[in-house]
């Protein structure tokens, strides 16, 4: 854009990147990182029968309600306001390192009604849990 700019205002004779071949954008891989409804029942249905309560828990706002599997890790029971007109997820420590507040969809409210403690989402044990979902 630059050469073509000079061009026109008589800057430069020539663009010299006129004939590179640009780089292609690769095929984008976002279908194989999406789960289908069946595997995401499954997921939470493994998770409540072996009784992986706050793995259950830490599932619910990753598979619906937009927050990163490294940003569960910060979650406290306190930022999911469920008792709200509307209920929304607070989240401090987010991968741009900026505020953002999450709507809380009705099925993961129910989902998360369900499971509610207090301190941290996710338990102690998560980290050793949770390799099954990587």
């Amino acid at each position: 854009m630059l050469f073509d700019f000079a061009v026109e205002r008589g800057s430069a004779s020539i663009n010299p990147f006129k004939n590179v071949e640009r780089p292609r954008k690769p095929v984008a891989n976002s279908g194989e990182k999406v789960m289908s409804v069946a595997a995401v029942i499954k997921l939470l249905q493994f998770a409540r029968e072996k009784k992986y309560k706050g793995e259950d828990a830490s599932l619910v706002p990753v598979l619906f309600c937009g927050v990163r599997v490294e940003e569960v890790r910060h979650l406290r029971w306190d930022k999911i306001h469920m008792d709200e007109d509307r209920p929304v997820i607070v989240l401090d420590q987010t991968k741009a390192n900026r505020r953002r507040v999450n709507p809380i969809p009705g099925n993961a409210l129910d989902w998360l009604k369900e499971l509610r403690t207090t301190g941290s989402i996710v338990s102690e044990n998560y980290e050793a849990r949770m390799k099954w979902i990587r």
